[in-house]
């Protein structure tokens, strides 16, 4: 963490705070936007202060995160480890980017008010930690999800449930005619608003 931004994680008093983490905590200036509708876009945390990954080992740090309700958090930087993030139960959108060495999505189970989630990269076996069998879903609580050159072997967490998608958004490491089929069974489960699989 840059000693700017130490500063300013000190100084910060407001209630809601989203997390930046990029490599050595530098700061950035612009962020992607991933999802198609304006309304989405009005509604992700764009980060307010930038962290390394190795801040959130620091006791004084973490103390200090606990004065706020950490409601976004982006990764720019490849990291090794995710479960840190499981102490952010309050996360409402998740951006990650370099998501490589992500196998499940155990570090969310208990987000329970997440709307938007962006990853890349990951290769998951399934999505059960975004719809736990013991978590009641609403259907006006709308949420997006995209995946870019993610591997999801199994969708089937969607169906059956009471759950409704604003965006479910694909982009294929390979485009495949099976798994746009696949994809597309789940949008139509979740009844999403929008559903693309980027040929």
């Amino acid at each position: 963490m840059t000693e700017s931004e130490r500063e300013k994680l000190f100084g910060y008093d407001k209630k809601y705070l989203s997390l930046g983490i990029t490599e050595g905590g530098a700061c950035r200036t612009s962020v992607s936007v991933p999802w198609e509708r304006t309304g989405n876009a009005f509604n992700m945390r764009i980060p307010n202060i930038y962290f390394a990954r190795e801040d959130f080992d620091d006791p004084e740090i973490l103390e200090q995160l606990k004065k706020f309700c950490i409601t976004g958090c982006y990764i720019f930087t490849p990291l090794q480890d995710y479960d840190f993030l499981a102490q952010f139960t309050e996360i409402r959108d998740l951006y990650i980017e370099y998501g490589g060495a992500i196998r499940n999505l155990s570090f969310m189970r208990n987000m329970k008010e997440w709307f938007l989630l962006y990853l890349e990269d990951a290769h998951l076996e399934n999505l059960c930690d975004l719809f736990p069998e013991d978590r009641e879903n609403y259907p006006l609580a709308s949420r997006c999800m995209g995946f870019y050159h993610c591997q999801v072997d199994d969708v089937s967490a969607m169906q059956g449930k009471k759950i409704f998608l604003s965006e479910l958004l694909v982009w294929p490491a390979e485009p495949d005619p099976e798994e746009k089929e696949k994809w597309r069974k789940a949008a139509k489960e979740a009844r999403a608003g929008r559903f693309r699989y980027y040929m």
